[in-house]
């Protein structure tokens, strides 16, 4: 009774009553689950011809629910998975947090072209299993020893769709994020209505779906002449559509893929939704992810750092980076050709060496992902905001622990390089704020620009080419 628990699950039974249709229980789906729905079920089609899918696009996303406890992520999943699996009043899915590695590995394996759920994700699982995640994104498993062979190196297929749902947003790494397909699940109280509608929805799926899988299968060779065909058309559709939000190629590929499993099958299934729609959710969801992967990388890290560095008095306007209107060019190092500022755009002035050792020091203080300094340094020169680096550019020094005002007859100075960023681009991407006072302040003083008088934009302090020659 121990053994094979998932495999006795996952088989067919034959109506003896009037089988539920498509467009009933897709309706009936929707109606409880709105648009998470309609994305669910193309990753469901995508998924019955997985094989086929990977072939043109060389990965196949994850599906990911999340949401607070009670929200119906956990019954969406159950929904999905009822189209190969026997209906059960008690679901258990197999949840991240408590498997092993083997167990996980022989869970996602068992089964070709089919779903598998992962249940109770969290960010603080074991590392191995978030790479191990991010693996499953273009079909590898876990690596291992054939022990019963030639004691060589196993590389584990992995052929089935993967639904992972919890209650944390999957940000331990980013590049995690960005092989998923992302929906949200907020509503967590409901009303009799939405309640009925819901136990309908499980009456059906008691009564058994597998006939609807096996009526999609028999599309199979259409599915495989037709995907071809629109893949590369859904990649420029979408991409023409969202062009302008800048979403990463790894993203848009993601919900490209659910969006071209519909089109090679559009006029073969009866779905409650049409393709100007469908078409519309996928470049929305897209962008909306890609905006969340923005909000959750690397370098969103650093700059929510140093805003709080600036809050509470340890990083300092002018010393450790200058706002500045641009009113003339300026050399930077990567170009021959002086930069050109945009008129009424506002850059900022970062003095590196000195706040990222600030910024490493604040990252282990409160137990923050941390980036080693070299590969910061590389992630801010490749970052869009970035503009170059100044050759010179004059910064105060701290005299007595005292922050001295932006007075340049005041205090001593230096003369350094500078990472030049579009600081009204960094504000609308990142959400910071590090326009400050620039009061006479003590080192620890926790005022900050909320309880300060507004500072004003100074015009860059480029320093002389032949003095910084000498």
């Amino acid at each position: 009774r121990e053994l094979y628990v998932n495999e006795k699950k996952f088989r067919h039974e034959k109506m003896t009553d009037s089988p539920t249709t498509q467009k009933e229980f897709f309706s009936k789906v929707v109606q409880v689950f709105g648009d998470n729905a309609k994305v669910g079920l193309c990753f469901y089609i995508a998924t019955l011809f997985r094989d086929i899918v990977i072939q043109k696009s060389r990965s196949f996303p994850l599906l990911n629910a999340f949401g607070p406890k009670g929200c119906g992520k956990t019954e969406f999943a159950a929904t999905l998975m009822n189209f190969f699996y026997k209906y059960e009043t008690k679901y258990e899915p197999l949840s991240i947090t408590n498997a092993s590695m083997p167990a996980l590995s022989d869970y996602v394996g068992s089964v070709n072209d089919a779903l598998v759920h992962i249940d109770e994700y969290q960010n603080a699982i074991d590392n191995r299993k978030v790479q191990w995640l991010k693996d499953l994104w273009n079909g590898v498993g876990r690596a291992k020893m054939n022990m019963d062979k030639d004691k060589k190196l196993v590389q584990a297929k992995v052929d089935s769709g993967i639904i992972l749902t919890g209650q944390e947003m999957p940000t331990a790494d980013i590049a995690l994020f960005n092989r998923l397909v992302f929906l949200t699940f907020s509503k967590t109280t409901f009303s009799d209505q939405e309640k009925r509608n819901y136990e309908n929805l499980k009456l059906i799926e008691k009564r058994g779906l597998t006939h609807l899988t096996n009526q999609l299968l028999q599309l199979r060779s259409k599915f495989q002449t037709d995907f071809r065909r629109v893949w590369d058309e859904t990649l420029s559709d979408m991409n023409d559509r969202v062009r302008s939000y800048n979403v990463e190629d790894r993203t848009l590929r993601n919900w490209a893929i659910l969006l071209a499993a519909y089109r090679a099958l559009r006029t073969d299934i009866d779905v409650p939704f049409d393709s100007e729609e469908i078409f519309r959710l996928c470049c929305k969801g897209c962008v909306d992810q890609n905006q969340k992967t923005r909000q959750n990388n690397e370098l969103s890290g650093f700059w929510e750092i140093v805003e709080n560095l600036v809050a509470s008095g340890q990083a300092y306007i002018n010393i450790d980076y200058k706002l500045c209107a641009g009113d003339r060019p300026f050399a930077i190092k990567e170009s021959d050709v002086p930069f050109e500022p945009k008129h009424g755009v506002r850059y900022i002035y970062l003095a590196f060496q000195r706040l990222s050792a600030l910024y490493m020091k604040e990252g282990k203080d409160v137990n923050g992902k941390v980036i080693p300094r070299d590969s910061l340094k590389y992630y801010l020169e490749h970052s869009p905001e970035f503009i170059g680096t100044a050759k010179s550019m004059r910064f105060k020094l701290l005299e007595n622990k005292t922050y001295v005002s932006s007075n340049p007859e005041t205090g001593k100075s230096r003369v350094t390089t500078a990472m030049v960023f579009d600081y009204d681009a960094l504000k609308v991407n990142y959400g910071i704020d590090l326009d400050i006072s620039t009061d006479t302040l003590e080192i620890g003083d926790n005022r900050t620009a909320a309880s300060a008088p507004p500072s004003v934009t100074e015009p860059a302090e480029a320093v002389d080419a032949e003095l910084w020659e000498e």
